[in-house]
């Protein structure tokens, strides 16, 4: 078993011979509930959890970063999905879809070995605004859609059988790396966005935005029996103006509501 999230100082157990072992630290975000600095921390456990096989802390030195999703492929490497702000974010040396951090924050995607001591691949993916955020509470940088307790953080990654990535997040930027997208313009303030990674983590298969006029966010994704794509998130656009058939077509108001998408 797996489990990811945030650690915010040295102490955490990482284990002798794991990639990164020490606190790569951040910096203080100003905020009334409180955002000091912080980085990744990953664990995997034994099957019965009576052990720790292998523990390791993720992050760059200049800002901060956190987990948002993760899953195994069929090699037993881990994938892992997140965000960061940090210019230096590691992401190994392997060739990259992108090796520069791009704007207020990206999405990182990188590959772990099953022992967790080296760190395979890595891209970072996003443009010039918060790629990956569901809002950034930090910058005060609302979003209808950020109301709960870790809502900032969603977002989902999944492999297919030979290993294809695929994530589905949220984007504030107008210039987020599209690519064979049935939705290649920014549509509003919040966006959700779909993209497709090769499995070494070197190119970009498609990606796109989904969305309307206001704030839209991608939370879940999920591959159907004939290799389509499911995605689910929220939305408080009133349509997203997509000419295809559907039960409701339209927002039904109040705060948010769910959306399911299906695409090729």
């Amino acid at each position: 078993g797996y489990a990811g999230g945030t650690v915010f100082d040295f102490g955490f157990p990482s284990s002798s011979g794991a990639y990164q072992v020490t606190f790569a630290g951040g910096n203080i975000e100003s905020n009334p509930i409180g955002y000091t600095e912080r980085d990744c921390g990953i664990i995997k456990y034994s099957k019965d959890g009576k052990s720790i096989l292998f523990s390791t802390y993720l992050g760059g030195t200049f800002s901060n970063e956190q987990p948002h999703s993760m899953i195994v492929d069929s090699k037993n490497n881990l994938l892992v999905m997140g965000t960061t702000k940090s210019r230096d974010f590691p992401i190994g040396i392997a060739p990259a879809f992108d090796d520069a951090h791009n704007g207020l924050s990206d999405i990182f995607v990188v590959k772990f070995s099953e022992d967790g001591s080296q760190l395979l691949a890595g891209t970072f993916v996003g443009g010039s605004g918060y790629d990956g955020l569901n809002g950034d509470r930090p910058s005060n940088n609302t979003s209808a859609l950020l109301y709960n307790y870790a809502d900032d953080f969603r977002g989902e990654i999944i492999v297919d059988e030979q290993d294809n990535i695929y994530v589905a997040s949220s984007t504030t930027s107008s210039d987020f790396p599209t690519l064979n997208a049935f939705d290649g313009t920014y549509n509003g303030r919040l966006d959700g966005c779909v993209f497709k990674l090769s499995g070494d983590l070197s190119s970009m298969v498609f990606a796109s935005y989904i969305g309307g006029v206001s704030d839209d966010a991608g939370y879940g994704i999920d591959l159907g029996t004939h290799s389509d794509l499911y995605i689910t998130g929220g939305s408080n656009s009133s349509t997203f103006g997509y000419t295809c058939p559907g039960l409701n077509q339209v927002n039904n108001g109040g705060r948010a509501d769910g959306y399911l998408l299906r695409i090729d």
